[in-house]
């Protein structure tokens, strides 16, 4: 499909853009063939490499050739937006521009497309900088309060992101003295002897308590078997549905890592967050990486209290993020919060050499500080909960608006709570969801863990729902639970 998609964009830019230009008939065959092939980019070095996700070329090649393809990319977008514009005009003055106007338009949108098309291209090549993120984790020992993690997520290695690359990424990791490392997929594009060079730097990395990796879609693409053996030469464990505790007797934290959904067509397993979780303490929080920001239900079902996803480069363009976002369950970048469950999603350190730009979404090295939740919350948390409902009484749940949905309070547990009418259930860092009850959804193998820590989780929820009950005048129903 996706080639279908570049033909049809071609076909629209020939039309609307090369045959008006006011040229002799050879310029504009040759601009034609010139967009061609730049819109052909991946049929071409599939015909040429055998592959499109790792052309082996010389970096100034691969770095041309994607800057023609996301300058044809911007193009077809630009001339989409001026014939909207020319259509606007043509209704407002009822009457249509000159040609030598549009002709002015036409060469003015090309030369946009190539100037901001080699900016993001430089921009999605250069050394990520750090983002720092303080979170918090309920239950969290206070011997961990401030424990530092860096994720490095999305650093494609390759042609494109070389060894040179690679070492400034782990001397700027390094620089911040983590605790922890973890590496949410996708660290390559390439066979083992391809990027035997550039992904050396790795084995650099260095932590307090080491250096943790999951696979991506990209690793299966080349040898995931081959790859998570070369990564644990370089130091790293890699978590194949499994999980580590990190951590002494006076606090512990558990990192759980499951693989991609591609896995099962390569021969590998499919993501299991039972199995990875099975025989974790269960008074621990737990950190899960999973390299796709999915399985949000399932992983706030078993407990989990932060989950850190990459995958989507962060949406590479800012407003064309929220079509990344519909295809990834609505999370594309940031740090998002469902129901107890803390997701943030990495922009990415690197990303794909088949649409290497970013305009308004930096690449980052994130780094993430860890905070126990101060006891007096919990006090506070609870009078806000009783206090929501005795407001929710007070209102009554006989309304017909209610009927079918079931009381927050069920055998002693509050259901997480849906907010109707005022205010936008989105609002939060970075858009918040809105949260429903799990009872009764939890994996067969995590049943224990779930009823440990499954009333901490939905006193949580049900207080956060309490507060923005109180701060707001709303009509509230129960979510069936």
């Amino acid at each position: 499909m996706f080639h279908i998609y570049a033909t049809v964009a071609f076909l629209y830019v020939a039309l609307r853009f090369i045959y008006p230009l006011p040229l002799a008939t050879g310029w504009r065959l040759l601009i034609g063939l010139v967009l061609l092939a730049a819109s052909k980019y991946h049929m071409l070095i599939l015909a040429f490499t055998g592959t499109m996700y790792s052309p082996e070329v010389p970096y100034w090649v691969a770095y041309s050739a994607g800057w023609a393809f996301t300058g044809f990319a911007l193009l077809f977008a630009f001339v989409l937006v001026l014939d909207l514009g020319i259509l606007l005009t043509r209704l407002v003055r009822r009457r249509a521009s000159s040609r030598r106007a549009l002709a002015k338009w036409r060469y003015g949108v090309a030369a946009l497309a190539v100037v901001v098309s080699g900016f993001g291209v430089a921009q999605a090549t250069r050394v990520p900088d750090v983002r720092q993120v303080d979170i918090q984790i309920p239950g969290l020992a206070p011997a961990l309060d401030g424990f530092r993690l860096v994720q490095l997520s999305d650093l494609h290695i390759s042609v494109l992101f070389p060894e040179p690359w690679v070492e400034e990424v782990v001397t700027r990791t390094n620089a911040l003295s983590p605790d922890l490392v973890v590496i949410t997929g996708d660290l390559i594009d390439g066979t083992l002897q391809a990027r035997a060079t550039d992904v050396r730097p790795l084995a650099k990395l260095r932590a307090r308590d080491g250096v943790i990796a999951i696979p991506g879609n990209h690793e299966y693409y080349f040898g995931n078997e081959g790859w998570m053996a070369k990564f644990r030469e370089a130091g790293m464990h890699s978590l194949i549905n499994q999980h580590e505790v990190v951590g002494d007797t006076r606090g512990q934290l558990v990192i759980a890592g499951i693989t991609d959904k591609v896995a099962t067509r390569y021969g590998g397993s499919a993501p299991d967050l039972d199995l990875a979780l099975r025989g974790a303490p269960a008074d621990a929080p737990i950190v899960l990486l999973n390299h796709r920001p999915a399985g949000i239900d399932q992983a706030t079902a078993a407990g989990v209290d932060l989950q850190l996803s990459g995958h989507t480069h962060g949406g590479m363009i800012r407003g064309f993020d929220q079509v990344v976002a519909k295809a990834n369950e609505g999370f594309v970048s940031g740090l998002y919060r469902r129901a107890g469950l803390q997701l943030y999603v990495s922009n990415g350190s690197g990303l794909w050499n088949g649409f290497p730009i970013r305009l308004g979404v930096p690449s980052e090295i994130t780094e993430f500080t860890l905070r126990a939740v101060p006891s007096g919350r919990w006090v506070a948390m609870w009078s806000e909960s009783m206090a929501c409902v005795a407001l929710l009484f007070l209102k009554g749940f006989s309304s017909h608006e209610e009927q079918d949905h079931e009381p927050c309070i069920q055998g002693g547990r509050c259901g997480a709570l849906e907010f109707r009418g005022g205010g936008d259930p989105r609002q939060g860092d970075q858009g918040s969801r809105q949260g429903r009850g799990v009872h009764g959804q939890t994996p067969a193998g995590v049943q224990g863990r779930a009823a440990v820590r499954g009333q901490e989780r939905q006193d949580r929820s049900f207080g956060a729902a309490s507060r923005r009950c109180l701060a707001q005048s709303m009509n509230i129903v129960c979510a069936p639970v």
